[in-house]
């Protein structure tokens, strides 16, 4: 679900919502151009150690409790009247209107902070792996509230600071974005609208990002030129990034998968988990539909609207995963792969020839050109906001912000 319009928005917006990924809503660095998959298997993931709790004591009664019998039975009178029940009126969602903060004098509600943090959560709990504590998911959360917390932060002050200079963005720009997500990742509008489903996210919060991401670009333009900074990759640049990163632009496979998670450790899981998709890669290669069988059993929530499908180029994907993607033949489905997300199963759809420097070199001048404004928003634009800024806090909230750490306790990535 990402092309390189959603990375830039990534990127240089900085906002931390749903997504991931993408996905549709984050805070990046871009270190050049990047392929139209979106990778769904991280080569690293690190755990939150469980705490072990001391079992509780349950001291024996001493003496029996003694019951006395009810001598005289209790006389109940009767109701003369029916009381009147009024019906229960419709009311919002508890503390949804409360103000967590004023950026400028304008307030962000509690309500939007939480929206957004249910979608977040919704995402990445597709992606954990079982047993995670629940002291663990309550330490995500308030660590993801605080990312949400300070993107709403940001977004206002593009959004105060695009008015004030009375930039417009017209409403055919952002479709003509959205267009292009759609194009390059081969989707329709409803698969779209699908997997963003699946992260908690609706089109028209995407619709909005694409808006304010339009709106950024063309301030930090305006900021650029009057600093004399260009925001434009020359031709050379493009060459010199092309030479340093061959990697880069060599052979991409498109492949699809279907995942079965399971936790490693957990041997009557992994049974479990192989018996499933031993049955699903006989089913496949009896001549059932691939696409439909991911749609309908993998869980991967970053490809499972799409049939399964991404694509990537090498050291994109957990080494197992790259390795069977590319050995197969255009048609070929895999034997099943272990890695530490559990098994899969792969069919290979297209082998992509390597890009020359002249197929590369539009993509390679948008995306350095989106680096160099990326950086002046980081180092320059965004902290003029944030210093200008008057930020007024409801009580408690800065300290809830302020508390919130990275987990003490994490244990090496598994190899």
């Amino acid at each position: 679900m990402r092309g390189s319009e959603m990375r830039s928005l990534l990127i240089i917006v900085g906002v931390l919502l749903v997504v991931c990924a993408a996905d549709v809503f984050g805070m990046g660095k871009s270190d050049g151009p990047k392929k139209d998959a979106e990778q769904p298997l991280k080569k690293e993931a690190a755990e939150v150690a469980r705490p072990v709790k001391e079992p509780v004591k349950v001291e024996p009664a001493r003496q029996p409790i003694k019951v006395e019998p009810v001598k005289k039975p209790v006389e109940v009178e009767p109701v003369e009247k029916p009381a009147k029940i009024e019906p229960v009126k419709p009311s919002a969602k508890p503390d949804e209107d409360k103000v967590v903060l004023t950026v400028n004098g304008v307030p962000v509600k509690s309500g939007e902070v939480e929206s957004r943090v249910d979608g977040t959560m919704k995402k990445q709990m597709g992606r954990m792996r079982p047993g995670t504590p629940p002291d663990a998911l309550k330490g995500m959360r308030e660590r993801m509230r605080q990312n949400v917390v300070e993107g709403l932060i940001i977004e206002e002050l593009i959004d105060q600071e695009v008015k004030k200079r009375k930039i417009e963005v017209a409403e055919k720009e952002v479709e003509g974005v959205l267009q292009d997500i759609l194009t390059k990742n081969k989707m329709t509008l409803e698969q779209f609208k699908e997997q963003l489903s699946t992260m908690g996210v609706t089109l028209e919060m995407v619709r909005d990002q694409l808006k304010r991401q339009s709106g950024l670009l063309k301030l930090l333009e305006l900021e650029m030129k009057a600093a004399n900074e260009p925001f434009e990759a020359t031709d050379a640049e493009a060459k010199k990034y092309y030479d340093a990163n061959q990697k880069r632009f060599g052979e991409s496979v498109r492949a699809s998968h279907i995942l079965i998670k399971a936790d490693m450790k957990d041997e009557a899981a992994k049974a479990e988990a192989m018996k499933k998709i031993e049955d699903l890669l006989k089913r496949a290669r009896a001549g059932e539909d691939f696409a439909e069988l991911a749609k309908q059993y993998s869980e991967d929530p970053g490809s499972k609207a799409k049939g399964g499908e991404y694509v990537f180029g090498r050291g994109k994907m957990t080494p197992p995963f790259e390795q069977a993607a590319f050995s197969l033949e255009v048609g070929q489905i895999s034997d099943v792969v272990e890695t530490t997300y559990g098994y899969h199963i792969i069919k290979l759809s297209e082998k992509i020839p390597g890009k020359s420097f002249d197929d590369a070199k539009a993509d390679i001048v948008k995306n350095l050109g989106e680096q160099k404004k990326s950086a002046y928003w980081r180092t320059k634009l965004m902290p003029r906001l944030k210093s200008e800024a008057k930020l007024e806090w409801s009580p408690g909230e800065k300290e809830r912000i302020d508390k919130v750490s990275k987990p003490a306790i994490m244990q090496p990535p598994r190899k």
